[in-house]
């Protein structure tokens, strides 16, 4: 069975813990709901929700963290062949999550306005899938973490980070 591994957090020290049941062995992510709101001229990601598929293969609904507002948000369908590539944004360390890209099979969801530091999962096609989150809230999101699932039996690589250049090395590359 494929193990998972806690990426992050991201983003504000405050709010209440929010996590998924892990024994419950998440395998996929079946939908994503993100809401923002305005914080003066920008937006910033004020809550999420989301389905994922456990190992019996039965949804488990999750959240609102944070608050979902019908009129500023969108809901993300995933199909059983879709794998989230990547999941970037920026975060203030009083607001929480100020904005927030999801990548799906090469389609890019972005929300919120880019304010303050970067993070950024970037997940190579085959190696690891973004599983459900974890994180902060009260009120509105503050912070994010993700759950990455193995894919192939290998540790799960995360990255790159840093320039174009060099040679390309991990740890299964001979030295």
């Amino acid at each position: 069975m494929a193990d998972t591994v806690k990426v992050g957090p991201w983003g504000a020290l405050d709010g209440q813990a929010r996590d998924v049941n892990i024994g419950s062995r998440p395998q996929r992510l079946k939908t994503i709901t993100i809401s923002w709101g305005w914080d003066f001229e920008n937006a910033r990601i004020i809550g999420i929700s989301f389905v994922y598929v456990d190992q019996e293969d039965q949804p488990v609904l999750v959240g609102p963290w944070g608050k979902i507002d019908p009129q500023l948000s969108q809901t993300i369908e995933m199909t059983q062949e879709d794998q989230v590539n990547c999941v970037s944004g920026t975060f203030d360390d009083s607001a929480g999550i100020t904005s927030l890209q999801l990548i799906i099979n090469q389609q890019s969801y972005a929300f919120g306005s880019p304010a303050g530091p970067a993070f950024s999962v970037p997940l190579p096609q085959g190696d690891g899938d973004v599983v459900p989150f974890f994180g902060r809230s009260d009120d509105t999101l503050k912070a994010l973490r993700v759950y990455v699932l193995e894919k192939n039996g290998l540790p799960v690589m995360i990255g790159p980070w840093g320039g174009s250049g060099g040679t390309p090395v991990n740890i299964t590359t001979s030295v």
